[in-house]
């Protein structure tokens, strides 16, 4: 890297102008979620370059899992204080109650597919 190969932050930055028409057809929404993806690589591009046989959209693909895999334990260390060690145990144990009493057969099941009788 350097001299004779591109940075992987100049990599990221080619990556991302080979995007720009994937990104201008997006919906506005989307395109924020994109430029944050890339930001996510850019940020983690010194890790990226300990990894020299990736591609750049590898090491990018990587750099933005690491960014939701530490977005999704901030979100769950927040939902544990939150709610204290038992909250999303016991939001799941409620949901799969009400999802058996949903799914809990109120006929015997050769009564739900009887062709109706004939008049």
């Amino acid at each position: 890297m350097g001299r004779t190969m591109p940075t992987h932050r100049m990599a990221i930055e080619q990556l991302s102008e080979t995007l720009r028409p994937y990104s201008k057809t997006l919906r506005s929404v989307d395109q924020v979620a994109l430029d944050q993806l890339l930001d996510a690589a850019r940020h983690r591009a010194a890790a990226a370059s300990m990894l020299p046989d990736f591609t750049p959209l590898e090491s990018a693909l990587l750099s933005m899992l690491v960014a939701h895999q530490a977005a999704l334990e901030q979100l769950r260390r927040a939902l544990l204080s939150a709610e204290g060690n038992e909250g999303p145990r016991r939001w799941e144990l409620d949901y799969k109650q009400r999802l058996a009493q949903y799914h809990a057969p109120t006929m015997p099941p050769w009564e739900d597919h009887r062709p109706p009788s004939p008049p």
